[in-house]
């Protein structure tokens, strides 16, 4: 979940939110620690009233008042009341919830579809959903069957048919069917994105292909997630980017790095955090706390304590604010 809150200022999950086009993308902001919604043009448009602001999803999004979790729809009106322990952003028009300290799926309605019975749950991805057992991971389908048997000691969501998965120490990948399609033998792996994982052997990263072959030879220090074809890499302690051959596209010269979005990365130097063309060049001044990747036309951005949003141009649509 990707949200504003009093107590988390603002947590945004690489790939967490499907965008929400009906009527224009709505985004979260604190207010006096508050939490409430702008429209891209920074127009505040639901008054901010909510201890936790999650993004939309589908035209629902997740909130917190009064210590339970709701869901609203894009006047601000609840669509399910405050009832839940936890909630989680709307996938594949399904909701993770907690009562009673156990996790369950709802859907649009508030309707209970998967009796709450599990440790933990997460959203919807590619038709199943990743929930724990016993303190084993495994998933489930959209009926609540068990579609991969709990097995795993950590296990991430299903992208391009395969989800992430961690046997003992090591990490590998397993289809829709429960079967590896990679042995678990590396020492850490990103997920799969646009045809290729970074993964670590021996202490470096390189990267695979879906078929389990080496294309790029594992020497870096570290590795972000593919993203419109280049990978975020660490060498001698500095990121830059390489394409999918391995060739530096970007050299290395910033202190971190995270995924292109939408034509640009966020990238940090010693004067602070920007945002990088794919051809290196500095188009947003590096001089942020933090940056968010672009979503919808607009970035979260860091400044002193306080959380506020910009434009391609580097310009704010909101001012920061806490």
């Amino acid at each position: 979940m990707r949200f504003f809150a009093s107590a988390v200022l603002l947590s945004i999950f690489l790939s967490s939110c499907a965008p929400d086009d009906a009527g224009g993308p709505l985004f979260p902001v604190i207010v006096e620690r508050k939490g409430g919604y702008i429209n891209r043009a920074g127009d505040l448009v639901i008054k901010p009233k909510f201890d936790i602001a999650g993004s939309f999803v589908d035209s629902i999004a997740v909130v917190k008042i009064l210590g339970l979790y709701a869901y609203i729809n894009r006047t601000g009106g609840y669509i399910v009341d405050p009832r839940f322990e936890f909630g989680e952003d709307f996938a594949e028009g399904l909701a993770y919830v907690r009562v009673n300290g156990k996790g369950g799926f709802i859907d649009a309605n508030g309707r209970i579809v998967i009796e709450p019975k599990f440790n933990f749950g997460d959203r919807f991805s590619e038709g199943l959903a990743r929930v724990m057992v016993n303190g084993k991971y495994g998933y489930v389908d959209k009926s609540g069957k068990s579609a991969i048997d709990p097995s795993f000691g950590v296990a991430d969501d299903f992208l391009e048919g395969r989800a992430r998965v961690r046997v003992g120490e090591k990490w590998g990948f397993v289809g829709r069917d429960g079967k590896f399609t990679v042995e678990p033998i590396f020492g850490d792996a990103r997920n799969y994105s646009e045809g290729l994982a970074a993964v670590k052997t021996k202490d470096l990263w390189g990267c695979i292909d879906t078929l389990s072959q080496v294309v790029v030879r594992p020497r870096f220090q570290n590795a972000k997630t593919f993203s419109e074809g280049l990978l975020a890499v660490q060498s001698d302690s500095l990121w830059g980017f390489i394409d999918g051959t391995g060739t530096v596209v970007i050299p290395f010269r910033y202190r971190d790095a995270l995924p292109f979005s939408e034509g640009v990365a966020a990238v940090k130097s010693a004067a602070g955090w920007g945002y990088v063309r794919k051809d290196g060049q500095e188009v947003i001044p590096l001089h942020f706390d933090q940056c968010w990747p672009f979503n919808d036309s607009l970035a979260g951005v860091y400044v002193e304590g306080q959380w506020g949003y910009i434009n391609h141009s580097g310009a704010y649509v909101w001012e920061p604010s806490n």
